[in-house]
């Protein structure tokens, strides 16, 4: 009897690593968003703030779902 619960317990041992294992890679390949082509992808961010403007008075804050882009530079 005791070499059955030994045994059970190691079998859920390794069910749960191998559970674990699997839930793991399937979040790390889930989560990435695709390939990056060029390196015009990750060029340049800018962010524009008022620096006289008092933030401690803003209560909510809204961001835009999609991205401006303000010039081509042309590379000829």
């Amino acid at each position: 009897m005791i070499s059955i619960r030994k045994n059970s317990a190691l079998r859920r041992l390794l069910y749960g690593l191998l559970l674990l294992l699997a839930g793991s890679a399937i979040l790390l390949t889930g989560c990435y968003p695709g390939e990056i082509d060029s390196v015009q992808e990750t060029d340049l961010v800018v962010t524009l703030f008022d620096k006289d403007a008092d933030f401690s008075a803003y209560k909510t804050y809204a961001m835009p779902d999609t991205i401006i882009h303000i010039c081509d530079v042309l590379s000829e």
